[in-house]
């Protein structure tokens, strides 16, 4: 097999010394015996890269983290799936309704896990380590007090102000805000650190959990499925805590708080707009057409969710490494090519799912939700939503990297806008299906409006130094 040599043949140092993790320019070829050849073909390159990339860490990380989030997603669905159908529409509308607090509920940490997302892989990559490590339990120190302050201070006024069934739903959703909210923290930091192995772990773990929420609906109604979902991330943090005890030390150091909170708050803050961003289609068929509607049309937006999980798997495994590598090499070019790959890699796995899907939509749920028929045209135009979503992926992740989450901020509220105005304007004439259409239309703006800002980052950030890692 005659080798390649080039000095652009780079791979990521982040991939444990694995330089074949991704591919550059190929230069001359080299026989057995030294004698060079013509350049490769176009055929050959790709077979090379293709070689390569099979060959890569982060492709066998893949298989083993897109897996285990394809089984916790399926899982997830499933139980959905079931518990909507015990529950009704009505009632799953009401759940959709109450499950915008746990959307919503991530302002309670006011950015500090955002900032440890951040900051960690780029200690990382300056050699910081202990640093990384003090970043990542002063953030569990604060996660903890401030969710656990402001979850009872709601809890309180839910008791206060609200009565029955709502009272007990209001209450036990913040309960399943916190237990989420520590799953978050454990996931983000063996995400930081690329353990994306124990992150898999987990996963399967709440795949084989999951399915004890259908169990609370079908004996409680929606409190039993709301704290059975509670009880499934308390055995997760339980289960992560025997086996990983170190990643539970807690300190509370103010002013690394305080820096992390800086560093988090604007990332969070695009969380926070994008959440709202995402969630339009709930608020608008919900004041316009009614709760019950609401829970047809969750259909839709479980089906674009388990599609975007892909894509988003690829997405937590490339943001530690563009922040490691701008933090260790300060390469444009690297940082680029990474998140072509994230953009070419989501827009395959999310057509060779999305297309059987709606090809299947229709007779899976005439056979198994009857009481949901009337939401799979809105379901199938969905589907294009996730599709049109990664045009723009890779470009995000740059964006926070490179400290431009006011030009992200920016462009999510003038997306919202659109969201919400295309979203009233098609919902008077087309019902569940406007909707479903003012959401791709939608997402289509947001995505080029991040390919445009990416692309202006990457430019402005030529020829300058990583940022420190405060």
């Amino acid at each position: 097999m005659p080798r390649v040599e080039s000095s652009t043949l780079r791979g990521l140092s982040i991939c444990g010394g694995d330089r074949t993790c991704g591919a550059g320019t190929v230069g001359r070829v080299e026989g057995p015996a030294g004698s060079t050849g013509p350049l490769p073909t176009g055929l050959e390159r790709a077979g090379a890269s293709a070689r390569s990339a099979l060959r890569s860490r982060f492709f066998k990380e893949f298989l083993g983290f897109g897996g285990s989030t394809l089984l916790e997603q399926a899982s997830r669905l499933l139980s959905n799936l079931a518990a909507a159908a015990v529950l009704g529409p009505t009632v799953w509308g009401t759940w959709y309704l109450l499950n915008l607090v746990l959307r919503y509920g991530t302002v309670t940490q006011f950015g500090v896990i955002n900032g440890m997302n951040r900051q960690v892989p780029l200690h990382n990559g300056k050699g910081e380590h202990a640093e990384a490590l003090a970043v990542r339990s002063t953030s569990l120190g604060f996660l903890t007090v401030s969710n656990l302050v402001i979850c009872s201070l709601a809890a309180l006024g839910a008791v206060l102000f609200t009565s029955g069934a709502l009272r007990l739903n209001v209450v036990l959703t913040l309960l399943l805000l916190i237990t989420q909210q520590l799953v978050s923290f454990t996931l983000t930091s063996l995400k930081a650190s690329t353990s994306f192995g124990s992150v898999s772990r987990l996963q399967v773990l709440t795949a084989v959990l999951f399915p004890l929420t259908i169990l609370g609906a079908w004996r409680f109604g929606l409190p039993g499925f709301i704290a059975a979902q509670a009880a499934v991330n308390v055995l997760i943090v339980a289960s992560a805590a025997l086996t990983m005890p170190s990643l539970y030390r807690m300190t509370h150091d103010w002013s690394r708080a305080r820096a992390l909170i800086g560093i988090g708050l604007p990332i969070m803050l695009v969380g926070i707009a994008d959440a709202m961003f995402s969630t339009v289609d709930r608020w608008v068929i919900s004041s316009t057409m009614g709760v019950e509607p609401l829970g047809v049309f969750s259909l839709a937006i479980m089906a674009t969710s388990a599609l975007g999980m892909l894509p988003q798997v690829v997405s937590q495994q490339t943001y530690p490494r563009i922040a490691f590598a701008w933090a260790a090499r300060g390469s444009v070019e690297e940082i680029r090519r990474l998140a072509s790959r994230q953009r070419v890699l989501s827009l395959v796995l999310v057509a060779a799912i999305a297309v059987p899907t709606f090809l299947l939509a229709p007779w899976v749920v005439t056979r198994f939700l009857p009481e949901f028929e009337s939401g799979v045209p809105a379901l199938r135009v969905a589907l294009a939503v996730p599709l049109v979503a990664c045009v723009g992926q890779g470009y995000g992740a740059i964006l926070h990297v490179l400290g431009r989450q006011t030009w992200y901020l920016l462009i999510i509220l003038a997306c919202l806008a659109v969201n919400v105005a295309a979203s009233l304007l098609l919902v008077r004439s087309s019902g569940l299906v406007g909707v479903a259409l003012a959401t791709v239309i939608a997402y289509g703006c947001l995505a080029m409006g991040r390919v445009i800002a990416g692309t202006t980052a990457l430019r402005s950030a030529a020829g300058t130094s990583a940022p420190a890692a405060r």
